[in-house]
């Protein structure tokens, strides 16, 4: 809250929930929401792996039988949808 545009818009007389909202936690959630979009790799990983092992049915293990069977439209889907979220949490954040 020691930042130059915090301390003008409280110069211009803005409500602090306005200067919180719009100006701090908007600066606040950009590593955040990068972090997940990054992380959602990781926990689709992780999917396919708890799902091997334990037998579920998911999109993890739809993954792994995709890559090992050599399913085209089943690997270009999962990784269609992946980057999809990764690349919405990347730009549209």
């Amino acid at each position: 809250m020691n930042q130059e545009y915090v301390r003008g818009a409280i110069a211009r007389g803005v409500t602090k929930s306005k200067i919180l909202f719009s100006h701090v936690l908007r600066n606040a959630w950009l590593p955040i929401i990068t972090l997940i979009g990054i992380y959602f790799g990781v926990f689709l990983s992780g999917a396919a792996i708890v799902e091997t092992i334990f037998s579920w049915q998911g999109i993890g293990q739809l993954c792994s039988r995709g890559c090992w069977k050599e399913r085209l439209p089943c690997n270009t889907s999962d990784y269609f949808v992946a980057w999809c979220f990764i690349c919405s949490c990347k730009l549209f954040w």
